[in-house]
């Protein structure tokens, strides 16, 4: 109910998004790490935006009606490793093996633009037929910055 209550007064823009400390999608609770606001929600996604602007998170949901195997997992991570690639002319991406974590699937992947010297990393998580994509991109920023930003979003979201 509480949930409710606080969808309906950000809808009536009662409470600003960016004054929220927890936002929900799917079967997951994200909480806004400190120095963090949220930007937008929007259906099964949470735009999470730095205090200083240049680094954004993006986390969505999306569930998967049948039973996905690991193999099926696999598929997935190839999927979103290729458009990843796609997305620039001169850059990288660099993709963990996906694994299985007590019947969760997960894969982490990271890599940069040289061109605009965008840096991003992202992780894939299946689990109960809910696939949780937690991806972080940052401008401009320093590597080690950007991957303690990443580590913190995916710290940030329970179920």
């Amino acid at each position: 109910m509480k949930k409710l209550i606080i969808a309906l007064l950000v809808f009536l823009r009662l409470i600003p998004n960016s004054q929220l400390k927890t936002a929900s999608i799917g079967k997951a609770s994200i909480k806004v790490p400190n120095g963090w606001t949220i930007k937008s929600t929007e259906g099964d996604k949470v735009i999470l935006l730095s205090k200083n602007g240049r680094e954004q998170s993006t986390i969505s949901t999306l569930n998967i009606t049948d039973e996905a195997s690991f193999v099926d997992f696999e598929t997935l991570c190839k999927i979103r490793i290729e458009e990843e690639r796609k997305s620039f002319e001169d850059g990288f991406v660099n993709a963990q093996e996906p694994f299985d974590s007590e019947n969760t699937y997960v894969m982490f992947y990271s890599g940069g633009d040289k061109e605009t010297g965008r840096l991003f990393s992202g992780c894939l998580s299946l689990s109960q037929n809910e696939l949780i994509t937690t991806y972080v991109e940052s401008m401009g920023g320093e590597p080690k910055e950007h991957l303690s930003s990443f580590k913190l979003m995916v710290g940030a979201i329970s179920k």
